[in-house]
């Protein structure tokens, strides 16, 4: 995570700081708003995404 919010230009001891405080009270269908990543990342690194793309890529050649 500290790698990711380096990578991000973001302080990780600043971003940890503020996400265990907001933790707590974040509601459980927001949750992902608090990750280094977006949800649009995660969606396209999904294992079964990047297997999927992989083979289409395949097929072209």
């Amino acid at each position: 995570m500290f790698g990711t919010a380096l990578l991000n230009g973001l302080d990780p001891s600043a971003w940890l700081k503020d996400t265990l405080i907001k933790l707590p009270a974040w509601p459980n269908n927001l949750i992902d708003e608090l990750l280094l990543l977006t949800p649009e990342f995660i969606e396209i690194t999904r294992p079964e995404r990047i297997a999927d793309s992989t083979v289409e890529h395949l097929h072209r050649f």
